[in-house]
């Protein structure tokens, strides 16, 4: 009958409309776990960014950091050397004294 054909096709229209609605909902979430994705990738690439600039400078600190102590230890051998050659140059003396004598 007219009646039911026309209660099938609104039938037909509402499941229609909302499996419609439906893919929107999925394309909306879809669209929407693709930009929370997009921004968790951004997030994750500046915090390794931000990681590498660290380890850079730690690493440019420590190398400096033995730099200063190898200069620390030259010097310290200089002085050392210094000290050293004093007493030849004492020992010596004293010897060169005790042998003119």
């Amino acid at each position: 009958t007219n009646e039911e054909l026309d209660a099938q096709r609104q039938l037909a229209k509402t499941v229609e409309s909302g499996l419609v609605k439906s893919d929107q909902d999925m394309l909306d979430e879809l669209t929407q776990l693709h930009r929370e994705s997009n921004r968790l990738d951004r997030q994750q690439q500046e915090h390794a960014e931000e990681l590498r600039a660290k380890l850079a400078s730690q690493a440019q600190t420590e190398s400096s950091d033995v730099a200063d102590s190898k200069t620390q230890a030259d010097e310290g051998m200089t002085s050392v050397a210094g000290v050293v050659q004093q007493g030849l140059d004492a020992s010596r003396a004293f010897i060169n004294q005790a042998v003119q004598q």
